[in-house]
């Protein structure tokens, strides 16, 4: 990042410059950052060398990696694309390293500056070959063409001539690649089954097949593959460990080369996405935990700023659902209330009403371990949840009765007793149920009432009873529903006053 700090900073106009200039005019560090570039007569700096420039005052007395993440986020900022009309686009933002050299050397060819730019360019193509970059290799042999040409040096031109028809059939295989990537997702998006890209896939390879000097190729294909098989059936399971191994071996050994995704990072994005194959895959095989390892490893490169993104709605809901089947109770209720703050965000009450009851069902799956920290607000948000999907479909659907129980067992264990026993006899959670297994439920629900009248001893004894009830049901139940609330009474009903 340091080196594309130095390529974007030397791509600039003199008027892009001075506006850069104008616009942090109030901004003393960023003035001595662009000071600090001036002076750098190499390619690349140390982070240390800039920390240093950029705060002179503060090197000996704070933390560096303060200091650091603070010039990081600088960095970043300048690096974020800013078109705005009229002003010089200096095309090395969000560019990889070798598209913003190119950029440059491009400039130079077309300034008369072709002697340099020739030399730039030869060394360009090597760095091109060697990390299979085909969408500027045959650009890049264009250009220094062109700057042979205008230097008069034709007999030069032979050897690049050839090496360019090579680049352009790697060119037009690797878009081929692309197309049928794409052609796959498409395939897979209407039929979300294995076989409708099995086809597809044997074209990529075929492909691959040609091109065994070039890994670029061999390591989008294992991608491809993988991309589908931990999105379909276990059938293809075995097959997506053995080829995620295989990729993860490719890309340790070629760090440079980029797969599907060329640009600024690409590695770091390519990391990212092995390791949302890895959750896909452990999930899917019932491996919570290493799932969930693999989702965190990604949450925290996001966090630290490896990668530049914002999670969707869907990703939170993820990790949200990980963080439950791992256990990770505290984390879960976190995770639910960043997600409320990034809905808010978006102004759409539907949803953060669904997180609420979210968060309302992780406190009954947590029960007796964590306590709601504002019951009387969650159960408010349960009773508006409720109130907002009558007005919208009145009180018909499984949604509505979803909610309905949630707001029941919530009650439940806040010990609001009255209020449960009222919602969890009305007829839509009774159909939720089914009338079989309504009977144990609701005698749950009136039990604390009926314990209140009775002795000590005859408390007991009822409790008791009762227990021994459900366990036997829970011992014979295969219903999945079911197996969960004959364990969740059984708690419920162990922290009964009797």
């Amino acid at each position: 990042m340091n080196r594309e700090l130095i390529i974007w900073y030397h791509s600039l106009s003199a008027e892009a410059l001075q506006n850069i200039r104008n616009r942090y005019a109030d901004a003393p560090v960023v003035s001595r950052l662009l000071d600090f570039l001036a002076d750098c007569t190499q390619d690349h700096f140390t982070t240390q060398a800039a920390v240093k420039a950029l705060y002179p005052d503060e090197f000996a007395t704070l933390p560096f990696p303060k200091l650091r993440n603070r010039f990081f986020k600088i960095r970043k900022e300048l690096l974020t694309p800013q078109f705005t009309p009229g002003q010089d686009i200096h095309g090395a933002q969000g560019l990889s390293e070798q598209e913003a050299e190119f950029y440059i050397l491009r400039k130079k060819v077309r300034s008369r500056n072709a002697d340099t730019a020739i030399r730039g360019l030869a060394k360009l193509t090597l760095r091109c070959r060697d990390i299979n970059l085909f969408e500027i290799y045959p650009y890049v042999l264009h250009e220094r063409l062109y700057g042979l040409m205008l230097m008069n040096q034709l007999p030069k031109t032979k050897e690049v001539l050839e090496e360019l028809n090579i680049a352009n059939q790697l060119q037009a295989d690797w878009n081929q690649v692309l197309w049928l990537y794409r052609k796959a997702y498409e395939a897979h998006q209407q039929q979300y089954t294995f076989e409708a890209v099995q086809v597809i896939l044997r074209k990529i390879k075929s492909i691959t097949a040609k091109h065994t000097e070039w890994p670029r190729f061999q390591m989008a294909y294992l991608y491809a593959c993988i991309a589908f098989e931990t999105a379909t059936p276990k059938s293809t399971y075995t097959a997506a460990i053995k080829h995620l191994n295989a990729l993860e071996k490719w890309v340790a050994n070629h760090p440079d080369i980029p797969i599907y995704v060329i640009g600024a990072n690409h590695r770091a994005h390519t990391l990212y996405q092995i390791e949302q194959f890895k959750v896909s895959y452990h999930f899917n095989t019932g491996e919570f935990e290493l799932a969930y390892q693999s989702l965190s490893n990604n949450w925290k490169r996001v966090a630290s700023g490896e990668i530049d993104r914002t999670f969707s709605e869907s990703e939170y809901r993820n990790k949200i659902k990980l963080e439950l089947s791992t256990g990770r109770f505290q984390h879960a209720i976190l995770s639910v209330k960043e997600l409320i703050q990034f809905q808010k965000t978006t102004g759409r009450i539907e949803d953060i009403s669904l997180s609420y009851q979210e968060l309302a069902l992780i406190y009954i799956y947590a029960y007796p371990q964590i306590a709601p920290d504002s019951p009387a607000k969650l159960i408010q948000h349960m009773e508006q949840r409720l109130k907002l999907l009558q007005d919208q479909n009145g009180r018909e659907g499984r949604g509505y009765a979803e909610a309905l129980v949630t707001l029941a067992a919530l009650c439940l264990i806040l010990k609001k007793y009255k209020h449960a026993l009222e919602y969890i006899s009305q007829p839509e959670a009774q159909a939720y149920y089914g009338e079989e297994n309504y009977a144990p439920i609701l005698a749950l629900y009136q039990l604390p009432l009926l314990l209140k009248g009775k002795s000590s001893s005859a408390a007991q004894q009822e409790l008791q009873q009762f227990m021994h009830s459900v366990q036997a049901k829970l011992n014979t139940t295969k219903d999945t529903i079911m197996l969960f609330m004959y364990q969740f009474m059984l708690k419920v009903a162990g922290n009964f006053d009797a």
